[in-house]
């Protein structure tokens, strides 16, 4: 369960800032408090986690829903107009600056500095100096290249690109085979689709 520590410091921070007038929580059942927490993860994997930081926090209870990458920032984008926010929203890293420079998210920088972040995580979610969010985590992105196409296509088989244009020149010219031979793929929307 390595996923425990980040999703218990987030939602820790969050009842710090909840409490400190940050914003976010409601109050629920006799005096807990209520944070809905939106996320994309499959919920089994993440209702554990939530599980075990309700026990260690008997006054809070966590509302989870579980989002989808293809409708999720159509969702968040709509509860942003309609000032009808969650306490706390897990953000695609691309969506991040839209939402923090129209003000949409709140600031987080007193309560996030009493938790421990190691690495360049943090500052994905800082816009001017002041922290609208905390890493949950961070993943790697990998690039795997074909040397049998790049040979076809008449590109270096020894390496890999090394920089954006070397990339970019290789994937034109893997394109440029045709035959329904695309130059890139990545994820898009849910996990495991590509596009081309």
């Amino acid at each position: 369960m390595k996923r425990t520590l980040p999703v218990l410091a987030v939602l820790a921070a969050l009842v710090l800032a909840a409490g400190c007038g940050g914003g976010g929580g409601t109050k629920g059942r006799g005096d807990r408090q209520v944070v809905v927490f939106w996320q994309f993860f499959p919920s089994e994997q993440v209702q554990p986690v939530l599980d075990e930081f309700m026990k260690q926090n008997p006054d809070v209870e966590v509302r989870m829903e579980q989002l989808t990458w293809q409708s999720g920032l159509e969702k968040i984008t709509a509860a942003v107009a309609a000032g009808n926010v969650p306490d706390l929203c897990e953000l695609g890293s691309t969506w991040f600056p839209r939402f923090a420079h129209q003000g949409a998210l709140a600031d987080w920088t007193d309560s996030a500095a009493t938790l421990a972040f190691d690495g360049r995580a943090t500052e994905m979610a800082t816009a001017g100096g002041r922290m609208y969010g905390v890493p949950w985590l961070v993943g790697t992105r990998a690039l795997f290249w074909n040397k049998e196409l790049f040979a076809r296509a008449g590109v270096d088989t020894a390496r890999a690109p090394a920089t954006w244009g070397e990339l970019n020149d290789a994937c034109r010219r893997i394109h440029a085979l045709g035959g329904g031979v695309a130059g890139y793929g990545a994820n898009s929307g849910e996990r495991y689709v590509l596009f081309k």
